[in-house]
């Protein structure tokens, strides 16, 4: 981890390995690390509630040091180092992490993120109306459209 970025995600330790709540696990390393080799994913739900025993039991297996060379902020590189409990030791280094403005999600990245995103509160046909109007926005003489797509309930009482 560039020694930049860990102020917010490694810092202090122990207390990303074992965050108090959800909320705080989004800003924990290890925990989010462990969320994704343990079950298989990182996304809202991941924060709403503490961490599972499994995956706080391998945040705490995990350990952090700074990246030499790093040249944070101009890129996010990252180097993980997984040791097996047969010895295997792998190591993987990404120069520009996923999402960062040197490798930014692509359109249809950030399209699926909002409907999933959207569809944990709006029924389908409002969310549809909200990414629809969302997507005039650039043309739009007013904001009346995304007014009435963030407001579900005015289109049912007009």
């Amino acid at each position: 981890m560039p020694a930049g970025a860990a102020p917010i995600t490694c810092e202090p330790w122990g207390a990303k390995q074992n965050p108090a709540s959800g909320h705080a696990a989004r800003w924990s390393l290890p925990v989010a690390a462990a969320a994704r080799l343990v079950e298989g994913r990182v996304d809202l739900a991941t924060f709403e509630a503490p961490a599972s025993g499994p995956v706080l039991a391998l945040a705490r297996r995990t350990a952090w040091e700074p990246l030499a060379g790093a040249r944070f902020p101009e890129v996010f590189e990252a180097e993980i180092v997984a040791e097996t409990r047969d010895g295997l030791r792998h190591e993987i280094r990404v120069d520009d992490v996923y999402g960062n403005a040197g490798r930014p999600a692509g359109d249809d990245a950030v399209r699926e993120k909002f409907r999933r995103n959207a569809a944990r509160g709006l029924a389908p046909e409002d969310a549809a109306s909200l990414e629809a109007a969302i997507d005039a926005l650039a043309e739009a003489p007013r904001l009346d459209a995304l007014t009435l797509a963030l407001s579900p309930s005015a289109r049912s009482d007009a």
